[in-house]
């Protein structure tokens, strides 16, 4: 492992760490208790995976006016980081309702649309690996199908955002185990790209 590679590694184990800890603090809720802290952790996730979904249409938008195997480096580094996120969010979410609601509500529209979604971000992957002149415009469909799927999937116990209700604590430790999310995901991004020129060298 080179030393830049080892450097972002690092940081990913410390920002790991330090997002433990925030979620060990974190206030509880007065009605869900502990169960909150997966909350925490499941929500931010899903945020943090949003963006990237986002961060690649915007990259691959980009790829038609700046050619070169740098974009094709970083839409590879954000689809397979998104990927990890939304499965850490599939996992998050199913642990939380098994918690919350007793079990895993396969009819709740929002989890199927996490489920097809996860589909969907894996086989553009493995798509765009395979015929790399597809990647930019798979990517630019990638984060439409995401939001198409999600802005249309009803609820039926799946809260709109939980901590736009709850306690100014809990919204302020939410903001913040987000952005530590937000941070891992550029970290592991930049893990990937460097990971990836090592390998080519």
């Amino acid at each position: 492992m080179n030393p830049i590679s080892r450097r972002y590694s690092l940081n990913i184990i410390l920002c790991i760490l330090v997002l433990v800890f925030l979620i060990a603090v974190a206030p509880d809720d007065k009605q869900l208790g502990s169960i909150l802290k997966v909350i925490y952790l499941h929500g931010a996730v899903t945020l943090t995976g949003l963006l990237i979904f986002s961060a690649v249409g915007a990259v691959s938008l980009s790829s038609f006016f700046r050619k070169g195997k740098s974009s094709i480096s970083l839409l590879f580094a954000l689809e397979k980081t998104a990927i990890i996120f939304w499965f850490t969010s599939f996992v998050l979410g199913s642990i939380s309702s098994k918690l919350a609601w007793g079990g895993v509500l396969w009819s709740e529209p929002r989890f199927k649309a996490t489920i097809i979604i996860l589909f969907i971000s894996i086989s553009v992957y493995f798509i765009s690996t395979a015929i790399e002149g597809l990647v930019t415009y798979l990517g630019l469909g990638l984060p439409v199908s995401v939001w198409v799927l999600l802005l249309n999937a009803g609820r039926v116990l799946h809260p709109e955002n939980p901590f736009l209700a709850s306690e100014t604590l809990i919204q302020v430790f939410f903001i913040i185990i987000t952005v530590i999310c937000i941070v891992i995901s550029v970290l592991m991004v930049r893990w990937m790209i460097a990971t990836s020129k090592n390998a080519g060298s």
